[in-house]
């Protein structure tokens, strides 16, 4: 049985009507703490990586490996509030979805073996994706080399067939381990294989069901630039327009993080509109990448245990 997209979209808005308030309640505390974390380090990150920018194009290295020392610590403090409070989002939300379990308290802030397991889970995932991507993009190239050097006039065509299958390849593997957090939250294991399983025969329903949040995700996104960065748009335009010119592609560039920098700092003209705008969106797009996930896995993981 394939993944019933419409019938599981349908059963995301009805959770989203009728347990919003549970949602929230898992959700509203572990997206605040780690906002505050991005907003208070993000600009210490940004501001070194901005004086590195300012000193052009092709920067002298040792002038900008003693412009990014101070950076590194931030780079940190933002990982380990990911690593932190992500999770905490990801299971508080989820096991309301997946295992039926009503917060008793108005908000979830706890880390334990299924933060791990989820942590542990995403790490996993971006390590397989890391090689798989390493490994193909090496193999990409050389054969793009050896058809370059055997044929120069028949390569083009060849290389666009290639390029194609390895981002089909990539996308699929994608949508075969996107239940994984999912699963690790319903299982209580480290979730890729049941992904893996869940995911049989149902990539191209997944690859729909997905692209129908992502839609959903895309006005939002929008809105959200529009508020914290009113110049983005026009800043992207101007970057179109540079094509070939490096010089003023890097004008670009520095302009829009110098935007982001100055535009987090806390006592800015609209701070706190944007620091408000920014929690708001991290909320709907923490709800959007832990509901749809979980309702989907729930019919695709009772499909998989009927069928055993």
């Amino acid at each position: 049985m394939k993944l019933p997209v419409f019938k599981a979209i349908g059963a995301s808005f009805a959770y989203f009507m009728s347990h919003g308030l549970d949602l929230l309640k898992a959700l509203w505390l572990p997206t605040l703490l780690f906002n505050a974390a991005i907003i208070y380090a993000l600009p210490k990150y940004m501001g070194p990586m901005l004086a590195i920018m300012e000193l052009g194009p092709t920067p002298n290295p040792q002038q900008a490996a003693a412009l990014m020392g101070p950076a590194l610590q931030w780079i940190g403090v933002i990982l380990l509030a990911a690593f932190v409070f992500q999770p905490m989002s990801y299971v508080g939300a989820m096991r309301h979805v997946l295992r039926g379990q009503s917060l008793r308290a108005p908000f979830y802030l706890g880390f334990g073996a299924d933060e791990l397991r989820v942590a542990a889970a995403f790490i996993l995932m971006m390590i397989m994706f890391t090689l798989v991507y390493v490994v193909g993009a090496l193999s990409f190239v050389a054969l793009t080399a050896a058809l370059g050097a055997l044929a120069i006039g028949a390569a083009a065509p060849v290389v666009l067939v290639l390029g194609g299958v390895f981002s089909a390849v990539m996308v699929w593997l994608a949508l075969r381990l996107s239940l994984s957090l999912a699963a690790t939250v319903a299982e209580k294991k480290i979730g890729l294989p049941y992904s893996w399983r869940a995911g049989k025969g149902n990539s191209a329903a997944l690859l729909l069901y997905f692209l129908f949040w992502i839609a959903v995700m895309v006005p939002a996104a929008a809105l959200y630039m529009m508020l914290v960065m009113p110049n983005y748009f026009g800043d992207v335009q101007a970057l179109v327009a540079a094509g070939d010119d490096l010089a003023k592609a890097h004008e670009v560039q520095v302009r829009m993080t110098r935007e982001q920098v100055e535009g987090l700092a806390p006592g800015s003209p609209g701070f706190p509109l944007r620091a408000a705008t920014i929690y708001v969106y991290n909320l709907f797009m923490n709800a959007l990448w832990t509901v749809p996930p979980a309702i989907a896995y729930r019919y695709l993981a009772a499909d998989k245990a009927q069928a055993r």
